[in-house]
């Protein structure tokens, strides 16, 4: 039973953009460290460690992608990728006149004027376009791979400047605990090589260009897809929403809801 669980909650979690990236990594350190990680006890130590590196690797957004790239950064743009920001504004403009067009909007900067996107939330301009693009096999085909390198990158910021952390700590820090002092002692050890904490410290600083430049290439990927292929239409109640078509068969539409007829609605836009 709990073994299924287990299983369960694996497969769960590796639906996560970039999770099934992530997790060999720790699973290889730890089992390092500390023998097989194949045990249920190594399984669930693994996946909790993934997990929490995963979610603290979320608070990174802000401070390293969003503060050079984001839509709504606060400072002026950065000579040494001011071409790549502008490009992305560029994008940003011609995605939101192409999905919201018909309800009078020319920019982004419009389309939080007229509160067709926001800040934050599900109705971001990112997350609308999302929305539009994933049920479709461009997604698959062309974004998705981009998004998970991204954040698994993003987690081995997080995780390796913590077990570099830790590798450092003196073993008599442990002292009050014969037990884990030498668990700790014998750990560092098996690491070999990776028990120093400079060879974890550079991995960090290498994940770090590897998230900011295929997040970066994930958005333009993204936005440049979805102008392209997104269609907006009028429903006979006179609202507006934009669908992308896959083929010849509508496969998403913008909304939360689907019908019968093979494809899913998304919110009205006008």
């Amino acid at each position: 039973m709990f073994d299924s669980f287990i299983k369960m909650s694996a497969d769960k979690l590796k639906k996560l953009p970039g999770f099934a990236y992530l997790l060999p990594v720790v699973t290889t350190l730890y089992g390092m460290a500390f023998g097989s990680a194949s045990a249920v006890g190594g399984t669930v130590a693994t996946l909790l460690i993934c997990w929490g590196v995963y979610r603290l690797g979320g608070k990174l957004d802000g401070p390293l992608y969003d503060s050079l790239f984001g839509a709504e950064r606060s400072h002026t743009r950065l000579p040494v990728i001011e071409a790549r920001q502008r490009e992305l504004d560029a994008l940003r403009d011609e995605v939101s006149r192409m999905i919201f067009g018909r309800a009078g909007v020319t920019n982004f900067r419009d389309a939080r004027e007229h509160k067709k996107v926001t800040r934050t939330g599900p109705t971001t301009l990112y997350r609308r376009c999302v929305t539009l693009l994933k049920p479709t096999k461009l997604w698959e085909q062309q974004v998705k791979g981009l998004l998970d390198i991204s954040k698994a990158a993003r987690g081995l910021v997080v995780l390796l400047p913590l077990l570099a952390g830790i590798l450092a700590l003196p073993s008599e820090l442990f002292s009050f605990s014969s037990r884990v002092q030498t668990g700790f002692v014998t750990a560092r050890q098996n690491l070999g090589p990776f028990s120093m904490p400079w060879i974890h410290l550079l991995g960090a600083a290498a994940a770090i260009p590897v998230f900011l430049v295929t997040r970066y290439h994930h958005h333009r990927r993204l936005y440049t897809l979805v102008a392209r292929h997104v269609t907006t239409v009028t429903l006979s109640n006179g609202d507006i929403r934009a669908e992308i078509v896959d083929d010849p068969v509508i496969v998403c539409a913008a909304g939360e809801r689907s019908d019968q007829r093979g494809f899913a609605q998304a919110g009205v836009v006008g």
